[in-house]
Parts: C-alpha cells; structure tokens; sequence
C-alpha cells in the first residue's frame, strides 16, 4: 500500500468515527429512589426513578418502559419521560410485572440501542 492510499485511508477512517458519533447525549444514569410493588392484582404499585445526562438538548434524551408479564417480548412499550435530566413517578406498576426502564440518546430511530445511543437502564420486578 502507498503512502498516499495509506492516508487516505486513514482520513476515511477518522471521517467515519467522526460521523459515527451522536452529536447529544454521550452518558447518562438512571436509578429508583422508592418502589411499592402492589400485594395484590387489584391494586397499583409506585415507583419513584430520577436520571441525568451530560447532554444540554432537552429533546434528544427519552426514557422507554417496557412492561413484560411473561415471554421474552415486552408487553407494552411506551416513552415514558424526555428530558435531559429530571425524576418521575410511575403509578401503575401491576402485580406479576417487570419494568425495564431505558435511557437512551434519541437523535436516531427509536429506540435504538445501537453504541452511542444506549445510555442506561434501571429494572423493577414486581412479582
């Protein structure tokens, strides 16, 4: 290889981890400060959560829930909160659920789990 061919293939490699790379959030954390888990299937449960990113785009930070009961497929899925930071409470939380709450860049398609995008996740089992 050339020293030219050399070079341009490493303008072309830097070019595309330029491009590659979200321009909003790179890193966040979600946690849960209280849960009450229903005793019962007649009742709700709470979960209080709170996150935080080092992205200044309110736009671009959302938090998906996904609800399973059984299977490996969610039941449900919905964006539950988008800010770039912030906390929450998720008042129905339901007896025999888990929820797997992700915090996640969402300047692609959503949700996108690709490296970049992905910021965090915080689980709740209510069993």
């Amino acid at each position: 290889m050339s020293k030219t061919q050399s070079l341009i293939l490493f303008f072309v490699a830097v070019a595309a981890l330029t491009f590659a790379m979200p321009a909003s959030a790179q890193s966040g954390s979600i946690g849960v400060s209280s849960v009450s888990c229903p005793a019962d299937f007649n009742t709700l449960g709470n979960a209080n959560l709170f996150w935080s990113t080092d992205s200044m785009v309110q736009d671009t930070v959302v938090i998906w829930v996904y609800a399973y009961s059984t299977g490996i497929a969610p039941d449900a899925s919905n964006v539950w909160a988008s800010a770039h930071s912030g906390s929450g409470s998720a008042p129905w939380l339901q007896k025999g659920h888990s929820y797997v709450f992700v915090l996640y860049d969402s300047s692609g398609p959503a949700p996108d789990y690709t490296p970049g995008r992905f910021l965090n996740s915080v689980s709740i089992q209510c069993q």
